[in-house]
C-alpha cells in the first residue's frame, strides 16, 4: 500500500504532465481538494470534495491550460511527521521565469489520498 508521500509524488507527477485521470485516482471516493489561499472567483476552487467532483475540476484545469506556465525546476522538502498517514511538502518550482513555492499537506488512509491541501498564492 503506498505511504503518503508515495501518493504525494504521484499527485505531482500526474499534475506535471497534466493527467487528470491518475491525479483523481489517487484520492479516496469522498476525498477532499482544498486551496485554502484560493482567491474568491479565481482558478482554483477552494474545496473540491469527491474523486469525480476532483476529476472534473482537474480534467477542466488541465484542459483550459493553467493561468501559468509549466512549473520547472521542481523541488521538495519532504516532512515526516508522526502520524504516518500525514505527509508535508514544501516545494519550489520556476513558473514562466518566476519562482513559486507552495505547501502541501497530504492526509491518507488505505492507500488513496482522503484529504490535500495545496497552499499557494497565483500572482496576477
Amino acid at each position: 500500500m503506498p505511504t503518503s508521500q508515495e501518493l504525494f509524488e504521484r499527485y505531482i507527477y500526474a499534475g506535471l504532465t497534466k493527467n487528470a485521470e491518475l491525479q483523481s485516482s489517487l484520492f479516496a471516493a469522498d476525498g477532499l481538494y482544498e486551496v485554502p489561499f484560493a482567491a474568491p472567483g479565481g482558478v482554483y476552487p477552494r474545496r473540491v470534495q469527491g474523486r469525480e467532483e476532483i476529476r472534473t475540476f482537474f480534467t477542466e484545469l488541465h484542459a483550459r491550460g493553467n493561468t501559468s506556465g509549466t512549473p520547472t525546476d521542481v523541488r521538495y522538502v519532504p516532512h515526516r511527521t508522526e502520524d504516518p498517514a500525514v505527509f508535508i511538502a514544501e516545494t519550489d518550482a520556476v513558473v514562466d521565469d518566476a519562482p513559486m513555492s507552495l505547501v502541501h499537506i497530504v492526509r491518507s488512509a488505505d492507500g488513496e489520498i482522503t484529504h490535500l491541501r495545496d497552499y499557494f498564492v497565483l500572482t496576477p
